[in-house]
């Protein structure tokens, strides 16, 4: 039975997009083309293995009553010509519902693991009535379509975020943090506490560069070195599970 979903269709030069969102239950429609050298003929795929531990910690954290995914996944069909759109008169860009025809592929460009982690989330009994932001592009070839996993890959500037990471801390909103190791946590914590202790003898006391803050003469260390110089400290025999 063909799919049918709301979107809204637009076009960026010559390739037509549709924004839309699928069900969870719905996902089994995506697939993605993992590289594999046993594969016969000349296309063997091109995303890479899936990292297991990522999908877990995504899983996770979709467990929590406030674990939420707003950023919308790439999707591709590379049949030309095969979607069906039935626009709503006098919407612009085009409103309208969407049919994706029987055994249709949507092939995954970029959300792998963000897929695999809602799959796995949704398998243990979570996220019921939960819908994923998607866009799918219309009947770029698998070339085209590993291109553009390339570019979001490689052309991407990842922002950084210690100075998000420290008012979260600093707001005791740590549970709000994902993939941050429990050393890490403390040692910020104490940067924090080392850099603002007005006590005498301290020896750190205004030193330490916050992120984004103005560079100082007085400053000798970042937060961002200082805090994996706590390292070897935090992790050693008799620290650990101590409270800063």
């Amino acid at each position: 039975m063909p799919f049918k979903v709301d979107a809204i269709r637009y076009k960026q030069k010559e390739v037509t997009m549709f924004l839309a969102a699928l069900p969870v239950e719905d996902l089994d429609i995506c697939s993605i083309d993992a590289w594999d050298p046993k594969k016969t003929g000349v296309w063997k795929g091109y995303q890479r293995q899936l990292k297991q531990k990522k999908i877990k910690n995504i899983s996770e954290y979709l467990q929590r009553p406030d674990g939420i995914m707003p950023v919308a996944g790439l999707l591709n069909v590379r049949e030309k010509g095969v979607l069906k759109f039935d626009k709503k008169d006098g919407s612009k860009p085009a409103a309208g519902l969407l049919t994706i025809p029987d055994y249709t592929r949507l092939w995954v460009v970029d959300m792998q693991h963000r897929l695999e982690g809602i799959r796995l989330a949704h398998s243990k009994g979570f996220l019921q009535n939960f819908a994923i932001p998607v866009l799918i592009t219309d009947g770029l070839t698998n070339i085209k379509e590993a291109a553009q996993f390339y570019i979001i890959n490689t052309r991407s500037h990842r922002m950084g975020v210690d100075l998000t990471r420290r008012l979260l801390i600093e707001h005791d909103e740590i549970k709000d943090i994902v993939d941050v190791k429990e050393w890490e946590l403390k040692a910020v914590q104490i940067t924090i506490k080392l850099n603002k202790n007005i006590k005498k003898n301290n020896p750190w006391y205004g030193r330490i560069r916050e992120p984004e803050s103005e560079r100082l003469l007085s400053h000798i260390a970042t937060e961002k070195s200082f805090v994996p110089s706590l390292r070897w400290f935090l992790t050693a025999r008799g620290v650990k599970g101590k409270s800063v």
